[in-house]
């Protein structure tokens, strides 16, 4: 069905470029004597003409199998099937006629045209860099060309040949600027992405192609980056089982459960633009059980980031991150991590970041023995490939995210007690929509393998002690106008060991309201 759409809407410029006398209304020029296959043939344009296609394709199958040499009949079988939503087919139909007769350029501009609009890029691209100057309409074949390159991320190249567009034919500046508005988007420029689309807007006023480009200049008026931003955020929550476990670990469970309060507050600034820039921030968060305080924890997370870009598509960044974290307001833990990174984009829809991070932590509680110091370093070292996704349903909300993760992390952790000293393997799974109704939705997932150095003092006779620890963690978010949201999460933790004593599950739900300005 998708192909049979694309085909049809392709059908208008195919029928003029192979058929000209076929139109709705055109009178037939007088026939050659195509012998038995003439009658088929008749009936087949008579069909066409009615836009009974099926009939049509019936007929002029007929014909072409009588008169298999014939140019007239096998150009207009080939548009009968390209109009049933059979593009192979025809084509294996005009590779018989370019056997046959030596193919014109507004032969070859329509089939170029066709493997366009039927969503065949690489075969767009191929047919029109070798006869866009010779097209009878160059100027437009290199604006096709240009845009066949954009849909396959060769973005240069698209430049390039939007350029040569306009030289050829300056009127296409409109159409141009648009498809120039769509690469800047792709690579974050949005102040050179609302220029191209006010030209848009200018120059072509009441098209489809102005009145999108309209509405990406209102989404991008929101999307106007400002160089600070401050937040609070404030909700509730519910916890299977209590404890101080940190995003990335699991602590020992308490077997409580309860709800809690929770609140955020924070702030950044940015330097400098998509090329070279500095951005730091400060968080503070807490939450608050209502019914056992010494699991209330409070947070303090300084952190900073800096990018360089030294290519379009290899960026390397740093970041940092100072945290301190007191449990029922007494001093609990504070770390600290510096992670480098390299990020290199493989095409306008794939892209992969591998990174290394070095974490210091140190715990201000006394253990109830040496081995039980948990005060070292966390390593970790890992790649992840990044895939954008097509959006759901057609719209130009370009707030909309769409786009799937597959990573690893191997981990490694040093600690002053032999307790904690152990190395992991983790794959990670991340999944973004944007659903109907300004809806964003995320799912991640991991599971990590750890294997510890030692057995436990729990179990001795259990001996080197491995766990598997899984989390999975769904949210919702929809914004309220421009700066409010809610957002609603959901997070599981299971682990199991050999040690039964460090089994545990773990539900963690919170309903969210932010406001950013």
């Amino acid at each position: 069905m998708r192909r049979a759409a694309r085909a049809l809407a392709l059908a208008a410029g195919l029928a003029a470029a192979l058929v000209p006398s076929l139109a709705p209304g055109a009178e037939l020029s007088p026939a050659p004597l195509f012998g038995p296959a003439e009658p088929h043939y008749e009936r087949g344009a008579h069909f066409l003409r009615m836009e009974d296609v099926p009939a049509a394709l019936v007929e002029l199958g007929e014909a072409a199998d009588l008169a298999p040499d014939s140019p007239k009949i096998l150009r207009l079988y080939a548009q009968a099937l390209v109009l049933s939503g059979q593009p192979e087919r025809a084509q294996v139909i005009l590779d018989r006629l370019g056997e046959i007769e030596p193919p014109s350029a507004d032969f070859e501009y329509a089939i170029a045209l066709a493997s366009f609009r039927m969503g065949d890029w690489e075969g767009a691209r191929d047919r029109l860099r070798v006869m866009a100057s010779r097209a009878p309409e160059p100027g437009s074949a290199y604006l096709y060309l240009g845009a066949a390159h954009q849909e396959l991320g060769a973005l240069e190249a698209a430049e390039g040949a939007f350029s040569q567009a306009l030289g050829v034919n300056p009127s296409l500046l409109g159409a141009v600027a648009y498809r120039r508005g769509m690469i800047a988007l792709q690579r974050r420029l949005y102040s050179e992405a609302a220029v191209q689309f006010e030209i848009v807007v200018d120059r072509l006023p009441g098209t489809p192609l102005a009145l999108s480009a309209a509405e990406y200049l209102e989404q991008l008026e929101r999307l106007e980056p400002n160089p600070w931003e401050v937040f609070v955020r404030a909700g509730m929550g519910y916890d299977s089982n209590i404890n101080l476990a940190s995003s990335d670990d699991s602590f020992t469970s308490s077997g409580e459960k309860g709800w809690r309060a929770i609140a955020a507050a924070g702030g950044s600034y940015a330097f400098g633009d998509d090329e070279l820039g500095l951005q730091l921030g400060q968080t503070l968060y807490g939450h608050f059980y209502t019914e056992d305080g010494q699991f209330d924890q409070q947070t303090s997370l300084t952190w900073a980031w800096g990018h360089v870009e030294l290519t379009d598509s290899v960026e390397v960044d740093l970041r940092y991150g100072f945290e301190y974290a007191w449990a029922d307001w007494k001093e609990y833990r504070s770390s600290q991590n510096i992670e480098p990174g390299l990020t290199w984009e493989i095409s306008s829809r794939l892209a992969t970041r591998i990174s290394f991070r070095v974490e210091d932590r140190t715990y201000y509680f006394t253990p109830q023995t040496p081995a039980l110091d948990r005060t070292g370093t966390v390593d970790f070292a890992g790649a992840d490939f990044f895939f954008a996704l097509p959006p759901l349903m057609a719209s130009a909300n370009i707030q909309a995210s769409n786009w799937l993760r597959f990573g690893y992390r191997y981990r490694n952790e040093n600690s002053r007690g032999d307790q904690f000293l152990s190395s992991g393997n983790q794959p990670l799974f991340t999944l973004a929509l944007a659903l109907p109704g300004q809806v964003q939705s995320i799912l991640d997932a991991r599971v990590e393998w750890r294997d510890y150095a030692v057995a436990s003092l729990r179990e001795p006779s259990a001996g080197p002690r491995r766990d598997t620890i899984a989390i999975v963690r769904a949210g919702l978010e929809r914004p309220l106008g421009d700066h409010a949201s809610l957002e609603l999460s959901y997070r599981y933790s299971n682990r199991s060991s050999n040690v039964n004593y460090f089994d545990y599950q773990r539900h963690e739900i919170s309903f969210l309201g932010t406001y950013r300005y």
